[in-house]
């Protein structure tokens, strides 16, 4: 296989590489083992196929992500999303309570349970885990690049989304940086952000830039920035793509 696929979230049909129009994937809740479950989108047909990890905004696996778990199933991806807030939801409008959970998030926690949630994959018939990518949005665009980096040799590629905390001068919420963890990648990754939004200031991404600039040429690092924040609703047609397999 060449990239794994593009999303068209503006779209109810989704085109799938070399397999034409893929539909009827099965979400469901799964328990991944030691109290730990996950939203996982099989798709149609036995596989195997390329797996994605996605991670979630500060709100929680709400229905924004449950959807976008099944846009990606939906495309031929095993697709799993972590819940990492175990089961805790927030409304959008409650950043105050969405913000304060993130602050109790810890970042060595959140790789085990990616690893869990990749080693569970690695049991199912249909999933291929030697091509599998990460993905994830806001919070979990750090989670993204830090997975990139900490479980590098696990994952083909990866995309993140208007990912603050990857590489501001001091972290709002006390997280450790990291952009000092790129030499440890061994696959690409893209990083989207939008330059108007003002929750990841024009340093951060001056400071992403240079530290990708700067990386192997064999990793393929790229800082994307468009005017407007990128969001994972169906008006969102950037693709996600590059997400390589061999």
């Amino acid at each position: 296989q060449g990239a794994c696929g593009y999303i068209l979230s503006n779209s109810e049909e989704v085109f799938y590489p070399g397999k034409g129009l893929v539909m009827a994937a099965t979400c469901e809740w799964v328990d991944v083992g030691d109290g730990l479950r996950a939203y996982y989108g099989a798709p149609e047909g036995s596989g195997p196929h390329p797996c994605i990890v996605v991670y979630i905004e500060a709100f929680g696996v709400n229905d924004h992500f449950q959807k976008l778990t099944q846009r990606l199933a939906d495309e031929g991806f095993a697709t799993i999303t972590p819940d990492i807030y175990d089961g805790e939801i927030y409304a959008y409008d409650n950043l105050d309570g969405a913000i304060g959970k993130l602050k109790a998030m810890d970042d060595e926690t959140v790789m085990a349970q990616t690893e869990q949630c990749l080693d569970w994959l690695a049991g199912r018939t249909e999933a291929d885990t030697s091509r599998a990518a990460v993905t994830g949005f806001c919070m979990g665009g750090r989670y993204a690049f830090l997975a990139n980096a900490q479980l590098a040799s696990r994952f083909k590629g990866a995309a993140a989304f208007y990912g603050g905390g990857i590489g501001p001068e001091e972290d709002f919420v006390g997280r450790k940086t990291l952009l000092d963890r790129i030499q440890e990648m061994q696959t690409p990754i893209l990083l989207w952000y939008g330059s108007e939004v003002q929750s990841i200031q024009p340093d951060e991404l001056g400071r992403c830039l240079l530290y990708t600039s700067d990386a192997a040429d064999d990793l393929h690092c790229r800082v994307l920035v468009g005017p407007r924040h990128f969001t994972n609703t169906k008006q969102h047609t950037k693709p996600l793509k590059h997400l390589q397999s061999t």
